[in-house]
C-alpha cells in the first residue's frame, strides 16, 4: 500500500531525535495479519531506501505491527519536527504528502511560526534547511498555513508498505504475448523478489520444450510449483 496523507496515523510517543506514529487497528482496517515478526511486512521510504524492523523503542527509521497497531518511527531532521514537539494530525499527513516543517532560520520546529517546504525529489532548484534537510527551493517554500495537498500531486514519492494479509488472495496474471522459446538451446524464466512476504509463486505453461526455471531470492522456496501441462517440473 501507499503511505501518504491520507493514511490514518497519529502521533504516539516522542523520542530522542525521533518520533513514533502508529495505524491503530490497522490489522482490522487494512485487512493485515496479526504478528510481531518482520516477516509479515516490508516497507520502503519516499526514496526507496528499506526501513528496518523496530526491534527496540529506540529505534530511528524502522516499524514493526504490535498487536493491531502499525508503528512507524520518523526521524525529526526528515519531518522537521523538534524534540518534545507533538504534531497535529494535519502536520503528520502533510510529512506523509511530501512536506518538511521547519521554523525561522530553518532549524527544527519548536516554537514560533511554522514554516512548509516541499522535501526535494529533483524537481525544481535544491534549497538547503539548518537541519541539511534538501527541500525545493521555489513556490513551495516557506509556506506558513500547512499544506494540505500533495507536494507534487500524483508524483509525489510516497513510503510503501507490502504487509501479509489474515486472509490470503490469489491473482492470476495472463499473459498476452506468447514465450517463444529457441529450439536447441537452453532457454530460461527467472522469478525474483526482494520481498520477504512472498510464500509461493506458480508458473503454469500448456507446452514448452527445453525450458528450466530458475527461483531467485523467494523467502520460502518449497511452496512453489512450475508445470508443463499438468506435470510438475
Amino acid at each position: 500500500m501507499q503511505i501518504d496523507g491520507d493514511a490514518d496515523f497519529e502521533f504516539h510517543d516522542d523520542k530522542l531525535g525521533f518520533k513514533r506514529l502508529r495505524i491503530t487497528s490497522f490489522t482490522d482496517s487494512y485487512g493485515a495479519i496479526s504478528g510481531t515478526s518482520p516477516q509479515t511486512g516490508y516497507l520502503s521510504k519516499y526514496d526507496g531506501t528499506s526501513i528496518g524492523w523496530l526491534t527496540t523503542s529506540n529505534n530511528i527509521d524502522a516499524f514493526n505491527f504490535s498487536s493491531t497497531n502499525f508503528y512507524l518511527s520518523v526521524a525529526d531532521t526528515d519531518s522537521g519536527w523538534g524534540e518534545n514537539y507533538t504534531p497535529s494530525s494535519d502536520e503528520i499527513k502533510a510529512y506523509f504528502n511530501g512536506y518538511v516543517m521547519y521554523q525561522d532560520g530553518g532549524g527544527l520546529y519548536t516554537s514560533g511560526t511554522k514554516y512548509f517546504a516541499k522535501r526535494y525529489q529533483g524537481i525544481g532548484t535544491k534549497g538547503y534547511l539548518a537541519t541539511g534537510v534538501v527541500v525545493e527551493n521555489g513556490s513551495g517554500t516557506n509556506q506558513t498555513t500547512c499544506p494540505t495537498n500533495k507536494a507534487y500531486g500524483e508524483d509525489t514519492k510516497h513510503y510503501q508498505l507490502y504487509y501479509e494479509l489474515a486472509n490470503p488472495t490469489t491473482e492470476t496474471i495472463a499473459t498476452i504475448t506468447p514465450i517463444t522459446t529457441v529450439s536447441g538451446q537452453k532457454n530460461t524464466i527467472s522469478v525474483t523478489s526482494d520481498l520477504g512476504s512472498i510464500k509461493s509463486a506458480t508458473i503454469t505453461f500448456d507446452w514448452a520444450p527445453e525450458l528450466s526455471i530458475q527461483f531467485q531470492k523467494l523467502k520460502y522456496r518449497n511452496g512453489m510449483g512450475c508445470y508443463k501441462g499438468c506435470r510438475n517440473i
